[in-house]
């Protein structure tokens, strides 16, 4: 019996498929951003004298190398730098008015008169801008960012239901890190001040709402036009506020 020949598979066009299917998946293919420690950078101003800030209201984290220094002292481990972050901002917050510990922060009672004041100036102010037929421009801007931030800020307080702790204005963390440190070791300290920070205001979220945190921030986000949901978030935010400063080692 004959045996058949095969015809040899014309591969001459395969090339051109690939080379279309590479084009429509790099045309179709989104890209996720890194939006890993996001921050906004304030601009740079020149002060005659630099503001002295007690020491309890700086929360100073050193890293050199794999070395990690917390208010002067090493730090031997990194995962517990989150849990010493908590307690810098929650050790005096229930001592109002009463002994505190001088090595941390100071806490004082939120007035939501002030509050509802300040919010009613600012609206004054942009309605006065309105009527006069601005509805843009820098001034308009300026005076639109003070009323929604006064706006949230009040209508956020009177969701707590009573006068609110707050910390100290100037109490911040601050991160100095050497040009040679790897980048792991800046990334740990920053995703330890996340941990710290999601864990103080999703326990203050559900004894507030129910609700975690994280759940609540993501339907603010999906639900932009629900402002309730804003002054939720923007009250577990103003409870325990993120201020870090990075700044370049002296030595």
């Amino acid at each position: 019996m004959a045996k058949r020949e095969i015809p040899e598979v014309n591969a001459g066009s395969m090339a051109d498929i690939a080379f279309l299917l590479l084009i429509f998946f790099l045309v179709t293919t989104t890209m996720d951003k890194d939006t890993a420690y996001l921050r906004t950078i304030p601009q740079k101003i020149k002060v005659d004298k630099p503001i002295e800030l007690e020491k309890k209201n700086v929360l100073l984290i050193k890293a050199n190398n794999e070395q990690f220094f917390i208010r002067g002292k090493i730090f031997e481990n990194p995962d517990l730098i989150s849990d010493y972050i908590i307690k810098f901002y929650q050790f005096n917050r229930n001592r109002v008015g009463e002994i505190y510990n001088s090595e941390f922060p100071l806490y004082f009672y939120t007035n939501i008169s002030e509050a509802e004041a300040d919010f009613n100036s600012a609206m004054e102010r942009l309605n006065k801008l309105k009527n006069a037929g601005v509805t843009s421009g820098p001034k308009y801007d300026m005076t639109n960012e003070i009323f929604s931030k006064a706006e949230k800020t009040f209508y956020g307080l009177k969701l707590y239901g009573a006068p609110v702790p707050t910390i100290s204005g100037e109490a911040h963390i601050r991160i100095e890190v050497k040009e040679s440190t790897p980048y792991s070791t800046f990334a740990k300290i920053q995703a330890e001040i996340e941990e710290a920070l999601f864990i103080l205001r999703d326990e203050e979220s559900k004894k507030l709402f129910d609700e975690g945190y994280g759940a609540l921030s993501r339907k603010a986000e999906q639900e932009k036009g629900n402002k309730e949901l804003g002054y939720k978030v923007y009250l577990l935010e103003h409870l325990y506020p993120q201020r870090i400063i990075e700044v370049a080692p002296k030595n």
